[in-house]
């Protein structure tokens, strides 16, 4: 049976940002670091950030369009 997956074009920026991130030791490192200082489990921050960063990709890309 085939999956289908019904990505946006928002968790697809998001999910390349994450993907960026954990290829980074510091990246990562900086991630938990700053998780911990805000009392935020590490994921649901690192979701968080990469969301804003997907918003602020798709916004930028309305200005050009």
């Amino acid at each position: 049976d085939a999956v289908v997956l019904h990505v946006t074009l928002r968790d697809w920026f998001a999910g390349q940002f994450l993907a960026g991130q954990a290829a980074s030791d510091q990246a990562a490192a900086a991630i938990n670091e700053r998780s911990h200082k805000l009392g935020i489990e590490p994921h649901r921050y690192a979701a968080r950030i990469a969301y804003a960063h997907a918003d602020a990709m798709i916004a930028e890309r309305a200005k050009s369009s």
